[in-house]
């Protein structure tokens, strides 16, 4: 909620706020779990996409948001997570 507010706040300046709500995402942290044979295929019957999202995933969305194709977006959270949100829905 408090990213709304920067986002009202500092819109007049012509800075806008946003917001990346990561899925599941490999990482080498996270690489024990996913790599166990029933968890992989748990994940793909609850992503669309059928894959756990990787750090590039993530990066990707925020040079989207810090570029000038996202200028008109501010005030919202883009979920990274392959459609596992809209499936929990």
């Amino acid at each position: 909620m408090a990213m709304v507010g920067f986002a009202t706040a500092l819109g007049k300046y012509g800075i806008t706020c946003n917001a990346i709500a990561p899925g599941m995402i490999m990482t080498d942290m996270t690489r024990w779990s996913f790599e166990k044979p029933e968890v992989a295929e748990a994940m793909k019957l609850r992503i669309p996409v059928g894959r756990v999202g990787t750090p590039l995933d993530i990066g990707n969305a925020a040079v989207f948001l810090a570029s000038d194709e996202a200028a008109y977006i501010s005030g919202t959270t883009l979920r990274v997570d392959g459609g596992h949100q809209a499936v929990c829905s």
